[in-house]
């Protein structure tokens, strides 16, 4: 394929608006800023509605990647130590924002927007790609709603918890109280069914921006709380007292978890889809400003959480930060419902893709037979969404493992999608130097070692600790 001329050529047209294109919806203004939460509806060029910019992609961003990843960081640290989990920290940051700038020039190709990872992947790599990034982010998506699912669950037992021990009930002895956490996953499970009917992506702006806030706000708590309690604790080694192969799978481990905080890359392409064409820059540049943005001040949080978490706690230091907090109970309290607010909105922006990519291809999967009427619109989004739903919830009460989860689907998810996919297509586009392209393979091979060896501790820690799973305790 040659290199992709169109794509500079298209970006400085986007950034102009056309009103002979561009029309307003009734009800709606074009005219107005672009730079943060307009309300501006417009068609675009290809005929569909984008409300985005800069402000409300890093909204969404911000949603979909601080939560589970940053409550594990300090746990990580600990068993990395000084030196390599702050290393691991600020490497994966820096290959993130690398690759995330190579995958939002791919946006436009051969003079058309695309609208999703699947559909770049297809355009560029060919039809054997598309297949394969098709099944890598599907599942990626899948077990990304499961570790949300485990940690809402999770958040919301803590708070049970805390308020049966508030009135004296002793959990711990077998005290009667509602904190199963079974029973809470359930609950979890029943509310993401009703916001399950959000129609797409775009449309869950401003629950994101509620979630995006909630995000902020506990990982500040967190960073508070163990700045508080003022100890210096943790060594270079890390945890210490394990087994030679436990030490090295926990390390391998703590990696996927690391990767999981940044893996956001599959699902860039269709944030990035939200952006309008007339946002100021081009949607191109607009998304590479908010991954500079997203990247810089999702490190910011990281190391400071990571940090201070295993300063204060060392190598005692919970899988969740949140576990490691005992006072005051209002404030951990406050924290874990944060928790949970967060992530009704997140959980949906890492299933809506998962949702489009079935009910956009209803057509050409039963073609060329006529679509049943049941696989179609609203009949189709009204008994699948829910029964997905019903199926995450059951795996979450089966896999109850917050952290090996976390690095499962970091190790997964980050190299096919933040990596390789993003560098390979970025080398066909754009055709770069022999020198260049040798560093890129360079980056490329780095991250799939990476990846290999915490997918490796990741299923290793599953497989150890599987016979600790009680179904419908308490």
């Amino acid at each position: 394929m040659p290199p992709n001329k169109s794509a500079k050529s298209l970006e400085e047209g986007l950034a102009v608006p056309r009103p002979s294109i561009h029309k307003a919806l009734p009800g709606y203004s074009t005219k107005g800023g672009t730079f943060g939460l307009t309300e501006d509806v417009e068609i675009d060029d290809d005929g569909v509605k984008r409300t985005g910019g800069i402000a409300s992609t890093f909204f969404l961003i911000i949603t979909a990647v601080i939560g589970s990843g940053v409550l594990s960081l300090p746990n990580a640290m600990a068993m990395l130590g000084w030196p390599a989990g702050i290393l691991c920290l600020i490497i994966f940051a820096w290959a993130t924002l690398f690759t995330s700038q190579l995958l939002a020039d791919c946006h436009v190709i051969n003079g058309k927007r695309t609208r999703t990872y699947i559909e770049q992947v297809y355009l560029v790599m060919g039809r054997r790609h598309g297949i394969i990034i098709t099944w890598v982010q599907q599942c990626n998506l899948v077990l990304a709603a499961l570790a949300y699912s485990i940690t809402a669950s999770y958040a919301l037992t803590n708070v049970a918890i805390s308020v049966c021990e508030g009135q004296g009930i002793d959990v711990e002895n077998g005290g009667s109280c509602f904190s199963s956490y079974w029973r809470w996953a359930l609950i979890h499970g029943g509310m993401q069914i009703f916001f399950s009917f959000v129609p797409d992506m775009d449309s869950s702006l401003w629950p994101c921006v509620l979630g995006a806030c909630m995000s902020f706000s506990y990982a500040t708590i967190s960073l508070g709380r163990a700045i508080a309690e003022g100890n210096t604790y943790g060594t270079v080694g890390g945890i210490t007292g394990l087994s030679t192969s436990d030490k090295v799978f926990g390390v391998f481990n703590a990696m996927g978890a690391i990767l999981f905080a940044y893996s956001f890359s599959l699902i860039l392409p269709e944030i990035q889809d939200t952006i309008k064409d007339s946002v100021k820059g081009g949607p191109m540049r607009a998304m590479k400003k908010t991954v500079n943005w997203t990247v810089f001040i999702m490190t910011a949080f990281y190391m400071a959480v990571a940090i201070s978490g295993y300063m204060a706690y060392g190598n005692d230091v919970s899988g969740n930060i949140l576990d490691s907090f005992q006072t005051p109970r209002w404030l951990v309290d406050m924290a874990n419902i944060m928790v949970f607010i967060h992530l009704l909105p997140a959980y949906q922006v890492w299933s809506q893709p998962f949702f489009y990519f079935l009910e956009s291809n209803q057509k050409q999967w039963w073609s060329p037979r006529p679509v049943p009427k049941m696989f179609t619109g609203w009949w189709f989004r009204a008994w699948f969404r829910p029964l997905y739903v019903v199926f995450i919830t059951f795996l979450t009460v089966c896999l109850p493992f917050f952290s090996y989860i976390i690095g499962l689907v970091g190790a997964l998810g980050f190299w096919p999608t933040t990596v390789y996919y993003p560098i390979r297509m970025w080398i066909r586009l754009y055709d770069p130097s022999p020198r260049y392209r040798a560093w890129l393979y360079t980056v490329d091979a780095f991250c799939f070692v990476c990846s290999i060896i915490a997918l490796m501790g990741s299923i290793q820690q599953i497989v150890v600790n599987a016979d600790t799973i009680c179904f419908f305790c308490g």
